[in-house]
């Protein structure tokens, strides 16, 4: 029982820092499996999730947590990666910002020069990681299923699928867009994942597998209900909320809940090594503020500019980051059974 309760936890975080706007709104699915070919894609992004997760876990136990794997890691050069983790969760946080704000402008037409509701969400997220990652386990095996069982009930539910078939024009893209895709998301996961990790030993692999597992699905579904609507929703700025709206105004109104569920669950996640880093700072209030502020103007941006134009910078980054991460823990252990 004990060991079905960790992998739980260790699931609901998992998918709670993956499942965001950007994820589903379909709009980051769209960019980085940008063909309806994209059953190969998906398979390669789910092996490689499964592995990079279990790396990760394995890593925070390991290493006792993030910030000592990335000194121990990165040596003279952590401060580097630490402050490139730092950025990238700062643009996270920013998209899933201007998520909100998109959401809704599109569903109540709620201008997004008035972002009130955006920020108090901000703000309710700050507080709410007072409690670290156990605050953070709580909030999401309350929202994660929630949001998983939506998309599984609504996606299932369409009578089709079917679609024409468009390859893209490079296979490459096939490859390297999902592997992208996975560094961007597993680097901007990173500090959460390993000090989810380094509570136990147990349920890595089961937990890593059974992630990615759903992600893959869900990615699917999605997918599948964008290329049968076609152009209109593959462009929209949030193609699924296109498809959902066409079918039911109901599901849509449930759609901009289930939506503001993930972007709460990823703002969690992405906020949460801003604040572990400004609660080291002698003026940690004033260094959060400041953080506050910058995400909100960065989030003026828009969600489709900030997934098509940074996110991938950061999947190529978080690629290299987790390559090294593999070659350190191989290094390691391999050291330490040297010494027994």
């Amino acid at each position: 029982m004990k060991n079905f309760v960790l992998v739980l936890k260790n699931i609901v975080i998992i998918l709670g820092a993956i499942v965001g706007a950007g994820f589903i709104s379909g709009r980051e699915l769209v960019s980085f499996f940008g063909s309806s070919f994209f059953l190969p894609s998906v398979y390669i992004a789910m092996i490689f999730f499964c592995f990079g997760i279990y790396l990760l876990l394995k890593i925070g136990y390991q290493e006792d947590g993030f910030l000592k794997m990335n000194i121990k890691y990165f040596q003279k050069f952590s401060c580097v990666t630490e402050t490139a983790v730092l950025v990238g969760s700062f643009i996270i946080c920013a998209g899933m910002i201007a998520g909100i704000d998109s959401l809704l402008y599109q569903i109540f037409s709620l201008p997004k020069s008035v972002p009130i509701v955006s920020v108090l969400t901000l703000l309710l997220v700050v507080f709410c990681l007072k409690k670290g990652v156990d605050g953070i386990t709580k909030i999401n095996l309350i929202l994660v299923p929630l949001v998983v069982l939506f998309l599984v009930f609504f996606l299932l539910g369409k009578k089709s699928f079917e679609y024409s078939f468009t390859s893209t024009d490079n296979s490459s893209l096939l490859i390297i867009n999902p592997l992208i895709y996975v560094g961007m998301n597993l680097f901007l996961s990173a500090p959460l994942l390993c000090d989810t990790g380094k509570f136990s030993q147990k349920g890595k692999i089961i937990s890593s597998v059974l992630a990615s597992l759903i992600i893959a699905v869900l990615i699917s579904f999605i997918l599948a209900s964008i290329y049968y609507e076609g152009a209109n929703a593959i462009n929209a700025d949030m193609p699924l909320l296109y498809v959902i709206a066409r079918s039911s105004s109901f599901f849509t109104i449930i759609f901009a809940v289930v939506s503001f569920f993930g972007i709460t669950t990823t703002l969690l996640s992405s906020l949460y090594p801003l604040l572990q880093f400004s609660n080291n700072r002698k003026k940690s209030k004033l260094t959060t503020a400041v953080f506050l502020i910058g995400i909100f103007c960065l989030s003026r941006i828009g969600l489709k500019g900030i997934v098509e134009y940074i996110y991938p910078i950061l999947g190529v980054f978080g690629l290299l980051y987790l390559t090294i991460c593999s070659i350190k823990l191989i290094k390691s252990n391999k050291n330490s059974k040297n010494i027994k």
